[in-house]
């Protein structure tokens, strides 16, 4: 049995939400959204290479992060205003 060569690219979708764990309109949401790095051929063949959706699973998931904590630190701020008065 021969082994098949190593492919980089993520092609259609499917595959892309699949590869995310998300359903295909939440990837397309993401694109539109957060610029998921897609290459989008004769206007609907979709396709990433897996090491820039890896890049990006890193960013999303950083700026989520940085986003809850800066939620977290202006809700205690206003907790504490709040329990001043």
């Amino acid at each position: 049995m021969t082994e098949q060569p190593h492919n980089p690219w993520i092609i259609t979708w499917r595959n892309i939400a699949r590869y995310l764990n998300v359903s295909e309109k939440t990837a397309r949401n993401y694109q539109k959204k957060y610029n998921l790095p897609v290459i989008t051929e004769f206007g609907h063949f979709v396709r990433v290479l897996k090491v820039e959706l890896d890049e990006f699973i890193i960013r999303y998931n950083q700026s989520a992060k940085r986003a809850k904590l800066d939620y977290l630190e202006k809700n205690k701020q206003s907790d504490e205003l709040n329990s001043d008065k």
